[in-house]
């Protein structure tokens, strides 16, 4: 799910990098990319991170494989190829916006709560508990 993107991510690149420390940092930088990544980027890090981290995009494809379900794992499986990096890539540029633009929408709809004051100690109360389920979304959606 949408809101559910980040701190998934977030929990998948330290499970990664728990068996190959540097992976996390090197799906940074795969995701970050907006096509193949350059084989002198994949060099230069390859130097840093070591061979293994690098060329582990079959094991990487294999996780998130069984790591998704519904759309998440049908952007996995399109891939000709069993490449982890690449289904990382899609992932973060499937995800990614829709998210930014959740946040924005969850956001702006707090904002919008000071435009409609209440008048009664009823309408109070309403609002508060409103504003308590704004307040949540956003954390949600936010992860602060």
């Amino acid at each position: 799910k949408l809101d559910r993107w980040r701190p998934w991510k977030e929990d998948v690149e330290d499970y990664f990098d728990t068996i190959r420390p540097g992976m996390k940092q090197w799906l940074k930088v795969v995701a970050s990319k907006e096509g193949d990544v350059k084989e002198e980027t994949k060099n230069q890090y390859e130097a840093l991170l070591g061979p293994q981290v690098i060329n582990d995009h079959v094991m990487v494809w294999r996780a998130l494989k069984g790591l998704t379900e519904g759309e998440a794992r049908k952007v996995i499986t399109s891939l000709k190829e069993e490449d982890g990096f690449k289904a990382r890539q899609r992932l973060h540029q499937r995800f990614e916006p829709g998210l930014a633009a959740r946040q924005w929408l969850v956001l702006s709809e707090l904002g919008a709560m000071v435009r409609a004051p209440a008048k009664t100690p009823g309408d109070t109360r309403s609002l508060i508990t409103e504003l308590d389920q704004k307040i949540k979304q956003v954390e949600d959606i936010t992860c602060k």
